[in-house]
Order: structure tokens, then C-alpha cells, then sequence
């Protein structure tokens, strides 16, 4: 530690409320807090740089105190905004108009299933008509980023050409 280290090192600790006692042997510092009555050493020449930062953080913990620190409050945390959750109108219009296409594709595909048991010349024609709207409504739920599953016709057009 040169002597403008230790002289910093003994700053910091004297705000720390420690006061050098002496020497320990030939090197080592002694130093003293008269409030709570606790030593601590501290090494004269330290063989690392971290040393000197190492020990005023033990004196920091000793005595309960933090040193000001030059380069703190640097970074300042900003408050962020708040999230909200809530549905704009424009999105409960969005969610309200999908809902009604779901419904009124299920009730397609419920027509549909219907049809399909009943394989008969109007039922083709009603079933063609009802295959036409099911892929629009498909189209239109996909425009709105909704996926539905596709109908498979093949089993009525075997039953209707079995006939």
C-alpha cells in the first residue's frame, strides 16, 4: 500500500468511526472503533490490489456504517409504465365479431354434419351451398388471425354417387 493509499485507507476508516491504534509487528495496521469496541488488522503491503477495497468493506460490516461512494447514483432505475391489460374498444369489437363467426361456423358445421347423414339430391345442393359459406367463414377467421379446421366432403360425395 503506498503512503497516499494508506493514507485514503485510514480517511475512509476514520468515517467509518476506526482509529489507528499502532502497528501489529512489522506489517500490519491495528485499528480500533471506541463505539463498539471491535479491532480489526489490516495489511500494511498487501500482496493484492483487491485488499485495500476487501478491507474497508470488512470495516464497513463491522461497524454497520457505509462510506459514500464516488460513483454511485450513476445509473438511475426509471419507473416503467404501467402494463394495462384492458381490452381497447376496437379489440372487444375484434373478439365480439370472431366470437360470431365461431358461432356461425359451428352452426354451418352442424348443418353440415346433419347433411351428411341424410345423403339426398337437395341435400347435395343445400350441402354445396353450406361447404361454399363454411370457406368464407374460414377465409374471413383467418384474416382475423383464428384458425378453424376444414370440413371433409369426400365421404357425402361417395354416399351421393353410391346412389
Amino acid at each position: 500500500m503506498s503512503h497516499g493509499d494508506l493514507r485514503q485507507f485510514l480517511r475512509d476508516a476514520e468515517q467509518l468511526g476506526f482509529v489507528l491504534t499502532g502497528r501489529d509487528g512489522r506489517n500490519h495496521i491495528r485499528l480500533h472503533n471506541p463505539d463498539s469496541g471491535q479491532s480489526y488488522s489490516a495489511a500494511y503491503s498487501p500482496s493484492d490490489w483487491r485488499s485495500t477495497r476487501n478491507a474497508i468493506a470488512a470495516l464497513e460490516r463491522l461497524s454497520g456504517r457505509k462510506l459514500p461512494r464516488p460513483k454511485n447514483g450513476k445509473h438511475q432505475h426509471r419507473r416503467q409504465i404501467q402494463l394495462v391489460t384492458e381490452l381497447s374498444p376496437a379489440e372487444k369489437r375484434a373478439c365480439r365479431q370472431v366470437a360470431a363467426l365461431i358461432e356461425e361456423a359451428d352452426s354451418v358445421r352442424r348443418r353440415i354434419d346433419h347433411l351428411m347423414t341424410e345423403p339426398t339430391r337437395d341435400a347435395a345442393a343445400e350441402m354445396r351451398r353450406a361447404l361454399t359459406k363454411y370457406g368464407h367463414l374460414r377465409s374471413r377467421l383467418e384474416q382475423l388471425h383464428h384458425i378453424i379446421p376444414p370440413i371433409d366432403a369426400a365421404p357425402f360425395r361417395d354416399a351421393c354417387r353410391a346412389r
